[in-house]
């Protein structure tokens, strides 16, 4: 009698766990596909042109064109601290080295070498 029972028990969960094996591959089987449709496509956004630039060789266009507005936006801000507080010496300081530090990434953008190509395999 015992047995039967135990016998009826496992019937009904390998009955049960039959279906959530199928939707468990079905789901499983659309994250490999939307994983394949994401491969090709490429986000496009300055987010992502900043995080892609750190792995790859070079510096984009857009990259440097935030780069430039954010040291733009921080001098003017340091001017505009001047302004407030009357040519405190430490404002001065702090605006004379951003406006150096602009000027070095700059220099240091431009002296970058070109990418390589990557090799090309037949």
């Amino acid at each position: 009698m015992h047995t039967e029972i135990l016998e009826d028990l496992v019937k009904k969960a390998e009955q049960s766990l039959e279906p959530n094996h199928e939707l468990r591959n079905r789901k499983l089987q659309k994250l490999v596909d939307n994983e394949a449709e994401t491969e090709e496509e490429k986000p496009d956004g300055i987010v992502y042109d900043i995080f892609d630039s750190i792995f790859t060789p070079g510096l984009p266009p857009r990259v440097q064109a935030v780069l430039h507005l954010v040291f733009f936006l921080l001098v003017l801000n340091f001017v505009f601290m001047l302004w407030l507080t009357d040519f405190n010496g430490h404002v001065l300081f702090l605006t004379v080295v951003s406006m150096l530090m602009w000027i070095t990434v700059t220099w240091f953008i431009a002296n970058l070498p070109p990418p390589e190509e990557p090799i090309k395999q037949n």
